[in-house]
């Protein structure tokens, strides 16, 4: 009689407990808060429309003195400086007959890049002899917003000679800080 009171008494002590794991049901559906802290969904490495396998690299270039983000795949997702090195050869015969170019040539001389967390260091040195551009603002937003729309890179500064360099944002004032995209904000395109 035991053997028989054990035999029923051990399932349902398990039915029991397992019952008993989980989480509770509620009554109601309750909203949920997102945690603190940046997520771009823009800036995830996801993949492109483009071939299968192939990722999403995201470059900002010059249409209509507006700064217009472009995606292009690519095989792997790039390093920083191959990430900057893309951005810094200009667009591509296509996007150039679409009406993109860049604010990048002739301006300052961009030397490397490195990261630092989720902030990267770009390195500039000096003007071109008889450069004068007036679209320093545009050239300095191309390499911010496409630095900063990468994973895990928050924000982008600059230095010169090792010093913090002042930079135009958008709004023409100059900042030694680590910059954004969302600095640039008034030079943007609707979409971009």
């Amino acid at each position: 009689m035991n053997t028989r009171r054990l035999a029923v008494a051990v399932p349902a002590m398990l039915l029991t407990a397992t019952a008993a794991c989980g989480i509770p049901a509620e009554e109601a559906p309750r909203g949920i808060t997102a945690p603190n802290g940046r997520y771009d969904a823009a800036a995830s490495a996801r993949p492109a429309t483009g071939a299968p396998g192939s990722i999403a690299e995201t470059v900002y270039f010059v249409a209509d003195s507006r700064l217009t983000a472009i995606t292009r795949s690519v095989g792997t997702y790039p390093d920083l400086a191959t990430h900057l090195q893309h951005l810094l050869s200009g667009p591509t015969i296509q996007e150039a007959a679409a009406g993109l170019s860049s604010a990048l040539t002739g301006t300052t001389t961009i030397g490397e890049v490195r990261p630092n967390g989720a902030e990267a260091i770009v390195s500039v040195g000096d003007s071109p002899e008889g450069s004068s551009r007036s679209d320093e603002a545009l050239a300095f937003g191309q390499i911010v917003c496409t630095l900063a729309s990468r994973p895990g890179t928050a924000v982008v500064s600059f230095t010169r000679d090792g010093q913090p360099l002042g930079v135009p944002r958008a709004d023409g004032s100059l900042s030694e800080g680590a910059l954004t995209c969302g600095d640039y904000t008034g030079l943007l395109t609707d979409g971009g």
